[in-house]
């Protein structure tokens, strides 16, 4: 039993270790996708404002 609970835990850990970059690549792209949302976001909130300042201004 403990010689199949240590290739379990080889074979997991060899996964992991396979599958580490690429899943820290993913959170790394997931969270660069998510600030650039929230800077286009908070931009367009930008130039929503000042579009009502120059409407409100203009003659």
């Amino acid at each position: 039993m403990k010689k199949i609970l240590k290739i379990l835990l080889a074979v997991l850990a060899f996964i992991l270790l396979f599958f580490a970059p690429h899943l820290t690549h993913l959170f790394e792209r997931t969270q660069r996708q998510a600030v650039e949302s929230k800077a286009i976001e908070k931009g367009l909130e930008r130039i929503q404002k000042e579009q009502a300042a120059q409407s409100t201004h203009s003659p």
